[in-house]
């Protein structure tokens, strides 16, 4: 993850930390991690995978940009749309653990 803008706080295993624009932090697969946008405006970030199997786990779970601006913000998403994710992780070998930061 390299951070480009905002704030990020994020948890790796049982380590947390803050990262600001310029951070890069290294979060190996099979390795329990999460983060969450700390500053108000947002935040942006650069992922870098390989093999594509968190690839292909965006794809499954994206929908076309309805316009070029970011959506507002809803919340949480609701307990179906967490049951669809969940599904779609597992289908591409990936496992959601929480509970996510907050």
């Amino acid at each position: 993850m390299h951070v480009l803008e905002g704030e990020f706080r994020v948890k790796v295993k049982d380590q947390e930390q803050r990262l600001g624009a310029g951070a890069v932090l290294l979060m190996p697969k099979g390795v329990p991690h999460t983060y969450r946008v700390e500053s108000v405006p947002g935040g942006r970030c650069l992922t870098i995978t390989v093999r594509g199997d968190f690839e292909r786990f965006v794809r499954a779970v994206s929908r076309p940009a309805e316009r070029p601006e970011l959506p507002e913000h809803t919340g949480a998403p609701s307990a179906d749309a967490m049951q669809v994710l969940k599904a779609a992780a597992a289908k591409h070998g990936i496992e959601l653990v929480g509970p996510p930061l907050q």
